[in-house]
């Protein structure tokens, strides 16, 4: 035991932060994809958990195909770590209106966690932005 945590210690608070950054970034890039591919290929299930307006519409199935594609879109870019601060901020604005369209619930509740994690990874990719553009100057 006194072996793992003499590693532990011996590891910087920088890589550590690293680490959490890509682990929260791949965790909510793969939540994103996971939730697209089902939304693609079942709108109709997911249809269901759409607002009664979108529901009534007639091309209701391509709206639920399209939210699934932008999902997969937003997943996919946290994942390759490209247009990370967009696909977080979409990400962001996407887990806010979830829960201000429907409210907290017992499935929305977890939308907070994704929404926390969205706020965590947008905040934390446009600071390594700035830090990337001031070391540059």
């Amino acid at each position: 035991m006194s072996k793992i945590k003499s590693k532990l210690e011996d590891i910087k608070p920088s890589r550590l932060e690293k680490f959490s950054y890509i682990a929260l970034r791949l965790g909510l890039g793969i939540t994103y994809i996971w939730i697209g591919v089902l939304m693609t290929m079942n709108p109709s299930v997911w249809g269901g958990f759409f607002p009664e307006i979108i529901r009534d519409l007639s091309y209701s199935k391509q709206v639920v195909i399209a939210a699934g594609f932008l999902d997969f879109l937003i997943g996919l870019l946290l994942i390759i770590n490209r247009f990370t601060p967009v696909a977080a901020l979409a990400s962001t604005i996407h887990m806010s209106g979830i829960l201000i369209v429907y409210g907290l619930d017992s499935i929305t509740v977890r939308d907070i966690g994704l929404l926390g994690a969205s706020i965590s990874v947008f905040l934390t990719s446009i600071s390594k932005k700035f830090k990337k553009n001031n070391n540059e100057t």
